[in-house]
């Protein structure tokens, strides 16, 4: 509860990921940003469809 936010999903991302998990946000260019979980093995090829169609995806915080 202490921790910035940014901290806070850096330690959340490096748990997710010791079990094969990307934590990643979507940014939707908006005032919002969704966090998406995605199996590790897939987050490239997600990123790239992402931006085929005009969105970012980030996986590192």
């Amino acid at each position: 509860d202490e921790l910035p936010t940014s901290q806070y999903l850096n330690e959340v991302s490096k748990k997710l990921r010791e079990k094969g998990i990307s934590l990643a946000c979507l940014d939707i260019e908006s005032d919002c940003y969704v966090l998406i979980t995605v199996p590790s093995s897939d987050i490239d090829e997600i990123k790239k469809l992402a931006q085929e169609v005009g969105y970012r995806i980030q996986d590192s915080f």
